[in-house]
């Protein structure tokens, strides 16, 4: 393979990889922050609806409501809840416009996920006509330069939310939203459904499910290898009998 041509796959196999990258570690954002499964079970470790003064059922239908919302199959959060008997609007005027921004982010960050997709699509088209029968080789190397990248930023973070989540929290909120409507009050729905541990619990849970995610095409380098090794001492059977 010539060099130039060995230059441009190493290049295109790094931006594949930091784009395949990218979309497993936004789908496992996704498996995570919508999971229903994983809310009931954060609800009844800490005893959220006792201590929000509601019944788990409607806990849990709400919380169901809000990530059709943040799907994008529900037009609004508008709606009644009973609080220690007293009926009452679930969220107010703030946290509902703070949730139509949170809204947009989930959107954006699908968007972004298909055009990673996208991208890693053609990066593969590209580094199969470019390398041939080099074509693993170069895909896996541009893929563990991007997990590379990642893992640091990713341990970087871990050590960030162990010393002061609660600083980290705030720089999150900084950066995405250009708004302080992400400041409510202890007696707004969302701030009462989801206090700051939930949070906590729920970054940890997806930087775990990024690894996993992660850790697919590295399962699949390992098959690549074994596989290879398989058939170079197969060659070298054959060619001793």
């Amino acid at each position: 393979m010539k060099r130039r041509n060995a230059v441009t796959a190493y290049f295109v196999a790094v931006i594949t990889g930091f784009c395949i990258v990218l979309a497993l570690a936004l789908t496992a954002v996704e498996h995570v922050a919508l999971d229903p499964a994983r809310y009931e079970e954060a609800y009844a470790r800490h005893q959220q609806a006792e201590s929000i003064g509601m019944e788990p059922k409607e806990l849990t239908r709400i919380t169901s409501e809000l990530l059709d919302y943040l799907r994008g199959s529900r037009e609004s959060l508008d709606g009644t809840v009973s609080v220690n008997g007293v009926e009452r609007e679930i969220y107010g005027e703030r946290e509902k416009l703070h949730m139509v921004d949170v809204q947009r982010l989930f959107a954006e960050g699908f968007a972004l996920r298909g055009w990673a997709v996208a991208f890693a699509a053609g990066g593969i088209l590209v580094l199969v006509f470019l390398c041939r029968k080099y074509f693993a080789r170069y895909f896996f190397r541009g893929y563990f330069a991007a997990l590379g990248v990642l893992v640091l930023l990713g341990g970087l973070l871990a050590a960030a939310m162990s010393m002061d989540f609660s600083g980290v929290f705030v720089r999150f909120h900084l950066l995405f939203f250009d708004n302080d409507l992400w400041l409510l009050a202890p007696t707004d729905m969302l701030i009462m459904m989801f206090p700051e541990v939930f949070f906590y619990e729920m970054a940890v849970s997806i930087l775990v499910r990024i690894g996993e995610y992660l850790l697919l095409p590295v399962c699949g380098w390992v098959a690549y290898r074994l596989v290879k090794k398989w058939m170079r001492r197969r060659k070298a059977h054959g060619a001793t009998v």
